[in-house]
């Protein structure tokens, strides 16, 4: 087969490299099958799925965030032109066939990082602390600023070698320079990210960071997540999901630093350190990718040229 893949963030390149390594190419135009991240009205995502739809290709979406994607509970229309969602672990799928998500989702197993099992620090020193980032054109929700700035207050006064991982500048992530913390700036890639996980003893942070770290068997914090799913890049563009009750305690992690103050999240940090949430990785990290497993699923899309299930 032929297969274009439209790459995020180095996301894709464990789904790239079984393809090739089962002898399938890998084209810039026209494809038998376009693997793309999203589906929406921005960027280069029209063309490249309109491109590849017209030329006859099979249309799949893989993983843009580690994070379900919530975009199509009512923000983002999906596209009618996508044959169906891969999605890294039966929680993505779930949440996604909760909020009524049109197209078929195959689970494919997580495929951002080979995992690692829960290794729980006998001292926790190193935190690092991944906030909330803004959008790429710097603009980013108020609630959520506000909450990194609550939260980084908090942990500058526990008793942590604290590293914070940031996008654009601290005054955009909510944050303040404060003497002896330490600062990384996010090339927004996943090898990368991968290695400064590795570097800590324990992670805070949002998003698909907080679940790399997770899959990776770093003890982990989150925080965020009482605020409802939404998208836009400006207040007058900000739209909410419909249909957030529906999942909201399903996707919930156990270890969340919001409203705590700084004993309160010391505690939830020291107690991350000393329990998995293992119930919570089997849905939303799940089984590691399998290449051939991959392979075998487009190559009977392809054959079939419909779902299997």
């Amino acid at each position: 087969m032929k297969i274009q893949i439209s790459d995020h963030q180095d996301k894709s390149f464990s789904l790239r490299d079984a393809l090739a390594d089962h002898g399938h190419e890998i084209v810039k135009y026209d494809p038998d099958i376009l693997l793309i991240d999203f589906d929406g009205g921005i960027a280069h995502y029209p063309i490249v799925i309109e491109r590849a739809y017209e030329s006859g290709a099979l249309i799949y979406m893989y993983s843009h965030g580690a994070m379900p994607i919530t975009a199509w509970d009512g923000v983002v229309k999906p596209s009618p032109l996508i044959n169906g969602y891969l999605a890294q672990s039966p929680g993505q799928k779930w949440v996604m066939e909760a909020y009524g998500y049109p197209h078929p989702v195959h689970v494919i197993g997580w495929h951002y990082c080979q995992q690692q099992p829960f290794s729980p620090p006998s001292e926790p020193k190193k935190l690092l602390f991944a906030p909330w980032h803004p959008h790429g054109d710097g603009w980013m929700l108020p609630e959520g600023k506000a909450l990194n700035t609550e939260l980084f207050d908090n942990l500058v006064q526990l008793r942590f070698d604290l590293t914070c991982r940031i996008i654009f500048g601290m005054e955009a992530n909510g944050l303040r320079d404060v003497p002896g913390v330490s600062w990384q700036m996010s090339d927004r890639k996943i090898t990368s990210s991968i290695e400064a996980i590795k570097a800590a003893d324990v992670v805070v942070a949002y998003g698909t960071f907080a679940y790399l770290a997770i899959a990776l068997g770093k003890p982990t914090v989150m925080y965020g997540q009482g605020i409802c799913p939404q998208d836009g890049y400006s207040p007058e563009t900000l739209k909410y999901v419909k249909s957030w009750d529906k999942y909201r305690d399903y996707m919930r992690y156990p270890y969340d630093a919001d409203g705590l103050g700084p004993y309160g999240v010391n505690d939830v940090i020291h107690r991350a350190c000393k329990t998995e949430a293992a119930d919570w990785r089997e849905r939303f990290i799940g089984e590691q990718f399998t290449p051939s497993g991959f392979v075998t699923l487009l190559e009977r899309l392809r054959q079939d040229n419909e779902p299997l299930w």
